[in-house]
């Protein structure tokens, strides 16, 4: 297959080299949309919150993704008061992963800052 993809495209994909320009614009393109899509959904659920449930909750789910730890769990803990049944239990769930989540990221920047690479 990867022979097929060379000479259809005349180029060897290994070769290829990303434009750095072109990638970091769609990163923050990638960002803006994200940031767009939580405001979307806050405004939404401001309006209906009669309609929410965890499994359409984008808008934790895209702070979560943006590394912005504190917000979601503050967005879960959110989804959790306006939900019940499965839908709570899966708003807990999440919102503990996304905690264990930030902890580990936070305590992986201190090892790295100390200069510590040993995994226990």
């Amino acid at each position: 297959m990867y022979q097929l993809l060379a000479e259809w495209y005349h180029q060897d994909p290994a070769a290829w080299e990303p434009d750095e320009e072109v990638a970091a614009r769609a990163e923050e393109a990638e960002e803006q949309y994200t940031r767009h899509a939580i405001e979307e959904c806050s405004v939404a659920l401001r309006a209906a919150p009669q309609l929410f449930s965890a499994p359409t909750a984008a808008g934790p789910a895209a702070t979560w993704d943006l590394g912005e730890f504190d917000r979601a769990i503050a967005d879960w803990s959110e989804v959790i008061r306006l939900t019940d049944g499965e839908d709570r239990v899966d708003a807990f769930y999440v919102r503990g992963t996304v905690h264990l989540e930030g902890r580990l990221l936070r305590c992986g920047r201190r090892r790295f800052r100390r200069g510590d690479s040993s995994l226990s």
